[in-house]
């Protein structure tokens, strides 16, 4: 998994977390903001500005399984 997709679902990650979080505030921002940052790790590299992405040590060092135990967090604290 590179850079860009790392990033994007990271953030789709953080944003849903950040909804789940949110008790007074319209939550639909943070679930759009999520599904937006999944439809872009979806974009092929040909069409992407990976430039754009900041490079950043933390990222680098995510792992699928990283992301996958981010998303079982989630999981856990919606079921």
């Amino acid at each position: 998994m590179g850079i860009w997709e790392k990033s994007q679902f990271g953030s789709s990650i953080s944003a849903f977390g950040s909804n789940l979080n949110q008790q007074h505030q319209p939550t639909d921002l943070w679930l759009r903001h999520c599904l937006v940052s999944l439809e872009k790790a979806s974009v092929p590299k040909e069409q992407r500005n990976e430039e754009y992405v900041p490079i950043d040590e933390r990222i680098e060092k995510f792992t699928y399984e990283i992301l996958l135990g981010a998303i079982n967090d989630l999981k856990s604290r919606v079921a």
